[in-house]
């Protein structure tokens, strides 16, 4: 059996990290399936990528980094995600995984012009995928973290967006088997709450950062994963 790749491209906050983990054990927690099963490759510490076809399936970490920065690291993503939309590998790009994956095909980054964004946002699933098995159990729509102070500005030729939020911002961006998304299916809660301590928000922003169904939330990775081949 295949390994399930996970691309690590950074690491959460220290004094998150030091108190919840990293972004690659939130994925694993949440998968609901044995850490035996995946294979992380840090990128930032120089670990190279196999074929994207050697693995069942990859995941793109979050990361502290933004897709404008020339480091090799990030060229080299995005060369190797070109190679596994054309051969046909199962790929889930997480927040800077969008990011990456948006641009590597043609589309376009934008910095909020609000600044960063750190709170809970709906997400909208479009009535034309409301029944892939992606969204099994969330619904039409459902809460989710989000944390962001980039955003897709413009979508890349061929791009299918298949949820958004509140603003009408993509959500989640696919093309063939690869695809990204801007909210965070694998943060525990404890961690979403430092983060909001950490952005030094209103006491009041506190209120909303927990979720109505965190179940509906975490089940996307789990449904990814279990339904990677028919995607």
């Amino acid at each position: 059996m295949k390994n399930i790749l996970i691309i690590k491209c950074g690491e959460a906050p220290p004094k998150i990290k030091s108190q919840y983990g990293d972004y690659d054990e939130w994925i694993i927690k949440n998968s609901g399936m044995p850490a035996a099963n995946f294979k992380v490759v840090d990128l930032t510490a120089g670990e190279q990528l196999r074929h994207p076809g050697d693995y069942a399936a990859t995941i793109i970490t979050d990361s502290q980094f933004h897709t404008n920065q020339r480091l090799a690291w990030i060229q080299t993503l995005k060369n190797w995600l070109v190679s596994a939309r054309y051969s046909n590998a199962v790929v889930l790009g997480i927040g800077f995984g969008l990011h990456v994956i948006v641009e590597a095909f043609g589309g376009k980054v934008a910095i909020n012009a609000n600044g960063p964004f750190v709170g809970t946002s709906y997400i909208t699933i479009l009535p034309e995928y409301q029944s892939s098995p992606l969204f099994n159990v969330t619904g039409s729509s459902f809460e989710s973290y989000l944390i962001y102070n980039r955003y897709v500005d413009k979508l890349f030729p061929g791009a299918e967006v298949m949820a958004v939020n509140l603003n009408g911002i993509p959500m989640v961006v696919r093309s063939n088997k690869v695809i990204g998304i801007q909210f965070r299916p694998e943060m525990p809660d404890k961690a979403f709450k430092s983060y909001l301590k950490l952005s030094k928000l209103p006491s009041r922003a506190y209120l909303g950062g927990r979720l109505g169904s965190e179940h509906k939330n975490y089940s996307f990775l789990s449904n990814f994963l279990g339904v990677s081949s028919l995607i």
